[in-house]
């Protein structure tokens, strides 16, 4: 389907959703993934490094082409340097070498600033989709808030994330959390990390780039990885009432055991 079809879909869908008196409608993949999902079918039977992987993932579909081509960037040749790469790197075994902490800096040798074009146009189409929808949903009379899967990404199944904050892997999805804000009623992170102090790291990042709190959502996970106490949990709820975040949510109830509402109950009421 082309992607003007895919997007006039989501404009489409989210007023009607709107219209049954839900005043906010919370999106999940309003941008780009990566090769890994998280899901069981996963496969690869590769010792895949970062950069392996970062490439594998990346869209090099007509309109993504096309998107970057009309701002001026050779597109085809940062498509041939990455599948140039590719191959050399499954030729010689791969490249599990790579540092986990992938930067615009590693992705340079593929393109160079022509690549570095094509990673900003991304993130241009990915505010732009989120400004349409949230334009839409407004017509409906609802609010946007953009779901923000930076978090996850580091932790989703381990609930230890490492190295930089979260909102500094959001280059690699064209998520852009300042321009976000900008655009959608509010950002809601993914504070997937049983460390409270750890979940205070994300959230000065976050507010750095987004510094009306009132802005800023969080969702936590009341189970584990993440949490294994019902006063790890009210720590972090403590977190989000102190910053006054705009939102909290909870991830998920058709996954958590009955006592995480508990625990939901009880961090609420401390």
């Amino acid at each position: 389907m082309p992607l003007e079809s895919r997007r006039a879909d989501v404009r489409t869908l989210a007023p009607d959703i709107a219209r049954y008196e839900v005043s906010t409608i919370l999106s999940e993949s309003l941008h780009f993934h990566g090769l890994g999902h998280g899901y069981h079918h996963e496969r690869y039977f590769e010792e895949l490094g970062a950069i392996d992987t970062y490439l594998l993932g990346l869209c090099f579909c007509d309109h993504c082409l096309e998107a970057a081509r009309r701002r001026g960037f050779d597109t085809e040749m940062v498509y041939r340097s990455v599948r140039y790469e590719l191959q050399r790197r499954f030729a010689d075994g791969g490249g599990g070498e790579d540092t986990e902490e992938l930067t615009h800096e590693d992705l340079k040798p593929f393109g160079g600033e022509q690549m570095l074009g094509y990673l900003d146009t991304r993130t241009e189409t990915v505010t732009s989709l989120v400004d349409e929808v949230a334009r839409a949903v407004s017509d409906g009379g609802a609010s946007l808030t953009f779901l923000d899967l930076c978090g996850a990404e580091k932790s989703f199944a381990t609930g230890h994330p490492e190295g930089e904050a979260a909102p500094a892997l959001g280059w690699q999805m064209g998520i852009d959390a300042a321009a976000l804000a900008g655009v959608c009623a509010t950002i809601a992170a993914t504070g997937y990390a049983a460390d409270p102090g750890r979940l205070n790291l994300d959230l000065d990042a976050y507010e750095a780039l987004i510094p009306d709190a009132s802005r800023l959502g969080l969702v936590l996970r009341p189970m584990p990885p993440d949490c294994r106490s019902a006063d790890n949990l009210a720590a972090k709820v403590a977190l989000a009432l102190e910053r006054g975040l705009g939102r909290l949510d909870f991830y998920h109830y058709g996954f958590c055991r009955l006592q995480a509402l508990d625990w939901i109950r009880q961090a609420i009421a401390t």
